[in-house]
């Protein structure tokens, strides 16, 4: 039954709190596989190359896109990134329920790929609110900033092209889990019993 379930896409601006959503989300689902995504991004400290990325450098990263490895690949923010193809047929084969976490160009691009997927946009409650999420986090400058909620503007006003809208509160974190739980079994995936 695993394998008919739609490829699931979840975007949202940078900031918006995907990784922590996808992190709680995969309590409660048993057989969720969330593909590694390939960058050509330097690691964050605690991050685990193949566990939080697949870190390329640019010629290792031109190789997966001239061999046709990637579902969709994009810049942003000055440095590539990538959802490898092998990901996706290898949690098919084993029958795991998929949810890609990508930017809007690549949801987009993964919709072309595959149109039977369902696209989830993860919105802030407003640009503010972003704005003290990624100042919070730390690690990006005042111009990188203004240069993400740019973007996540943009990114916001097509928002109403995905198939669902999900807005993350930030007081209600476990109301946003819930509201994407919801979703997810409707489309068939198999929450954890308790």
């Amino acid at each position: 039954m695993a394998a008919t379930l739609p490829l699931v896409v979840i975007t949202g601006p940078s900031g918006v709190g995907k990784d922590t959503i996808l992190d709680l989300l995969s309590e409660d689902l048993p057989n969720l596989y969330v593909p590694v995504t390939a960058t050509t991004r330097k690691p964050r400290l605690s991050e685990i190359d193949g566990v939080d990325q697949l870190f390329y450098d640019n010629d290792g990263f031109d190789s997966l896109i001239k061999n046709n490895s990637l579902i969709e690949w994009a810049e942003v923010y000055g440095e590539r990134y990538g959802v490898p193809k092998s990901q996706i047929e290898d949690a098919r084969s084993l029958g795991k329920e998929l949810i890609v976490r990508t930017d809007v160009q690549g949801a987009f691009s993964i919709k072309e790929y595959d149109p039977s997927s369902v696209l989830i946009f993860i919105s802030p409650p407003s640009l503010e609110s972003l704005s003290h999420r990624l100042e919070f986090r730390g690690g990006i400058t005042v111009d990188q900033i203004q240069s993400r909620l740019s973007a996540a503007e943009l990114e916001m006003e097509k928002a109403d092209l995905f198939d669902y809208v999900v807005v993350n509160e930030t007081d209600n974190l476990e109301g946003t889990i819930n509201v994407l739980k919801d979703i997810l079994i409707d489309l068939g995936f198999s929450l954890k019993s308790n």
